[in-house]
């Protein structure tokens, strides 16, 4: 029964070890889900990743930027703007 007893205790005190060291992320970095998006807005979203290739951090950025500069425009609107003004850069 004392045996038992102890590995127990031993249990206890190993997952509260593991619990006091579990990693844990800094404040305001918790991972956010994204929204679903709009039909035609994944339509754009995907043209601008791929002409981006697949650089979501660039993607982001140019987002707040257009934002900048057409705040009533919505999401979907912003992607076509970006999307067009890539497409006019790089002919």
């Amino acid at each position: 029964m004392e045996t038992l007893l102890l590995i127990v205790l031993i249990c206890i005190g190993v997952l509260a070890v593991l619990f006091f060291l579990k990693p844990r992320p800094a404040r305001g970095t918790s991972p956010r889900a994204r929204p679903a998006l709009a039909p035609g807005e994944r339509d754009w979203e995907t043209r601008v990743l791929a002409q981006m290739m697949g650089d979501r951090a660039r993607l982001e950025r140019t987002v707040q930027s257009r934002r900048a500069k057409y705040p009533a425009a919505s999401r979907a609107e912003l992607l076509e703007v970006i999307y067009y003004e890539y497409v006019r850069d790089r002919s």
